[in-house]
């Protein structure tokens, strides 16, 4: 997967940044609307990790207020489908 440079949603342009300097998988910023995954795991890794940010961030402009447990299990379940289905969107 290549990994975009940056990602919009909705009114909101996120930057992504792809990185070997961190000790977890990655991390959302609110404060500079920045989404960073680590490198040193595989291509499969770092789309699931990529999904998962992007949640954070649609949790945090939208509002939902879901617990990182539910919003971790959300990822996991829908990347998952995703590529189990070999499902692509546009």
């Amino acid at each position: 997967m290549k990994m975009p440079r940056r990602i919009k949603l909705g009114g909101f342009v996120v930057a992504v940044d792809s990185t070997d300097q961190m000790n977890n998988a990655g991390d959302w910023a609110s404060v500079g609307a920045q989404i960073r995954v680590n490198t040193h795991m595989t291509e499969c890794e770092q789309a699931e990790t990529l999904l998962h940010e992007i949640i954070e961030a649609i949790n945090y402009y939208g509002g939902l207020e879901l617990e990182h447990p539910q919003l971790t299990s959300l990822s996991a379940w829908l990347f998952a489908a995703i590529r189990q289905n070999k499902l692509t969107f546009l």
